[in-house]
């Protein structure tokens, strides 16, 4: 459910599509349990700056998500790439 979540809140950055910019941002954050994401940072760069951005705001506009019994450390992967 997170994924799906955090994959619907995803925008492709206007200026990386015009420039052909991909790549794989994995992102790394805390969620807590009243759903929030806190401590959200870049674990491995896509390599643009813009898309590891893109990423992390990504994350913070899908929160909040669905409440952990616990607060857990996610470790996920956001993926940029052209069709």
């Amino acid at each position: 459910m997170v994924m799906d979540r955090l994959r619907r809140s995803v925008s492709y950055p206007y200026r990386a599509r015009q420039k052909g910019w991909e790549g794989k941002v994995v992102v790394a954050f805390r969620l807590t349990r009243d759903g929030q994401a806190q401590d959200v940072r870049v674990v491995t760069s896509s390599g643009y700056a813009l898309l590891d951005d893109s990423a992390l705001a990504a994350v913070q506009r899908a929160a909040p998500f669905s409440p952990p019994l616990r607060d857990t450390e996610l470790i996920l992967p956001v993926v940029y790439a052209l069709e």
